[in-house]
């Protein structure tokens, strides 16, 4: 989805609304995406990979940093 322009946000309240949640939303999925992507490196160049594998891919890498926190693993210096 896509917010409203900032000219139709002014006017209407609802749409000024709508742009403040949105806005708010995108934030957590950022976020969400961020913390495993911080940690997997391979999750910053995933334009060549297809898409069958690359959801494979991410919920493996999903997968192993939720077992990270359950464990209280840090992520160590790159190397």
């Amino acid at each position: 989805m896509t917010p409203y322009r900032e000219n139709a946000a002014r006017v209407d309240r609802r749409k000024r609304r709508f742009n403040k949640e949105h806005a708010k939303a995108r934030n957590v999925v950022e976020k969400t995406f961020g913390a495993p992507k911080r940690r997997f490196w391979v999750l910053y160049n995933v334009t060549r990979i297809e898409p069958p594998k690359l959801q494979k891919l991410i919920e493996a890498c999903v997968l192993l940093y939720n077992i990270g926190i359950f464990l209280g693993v840090r992520p160590g210096p790159i190397a």
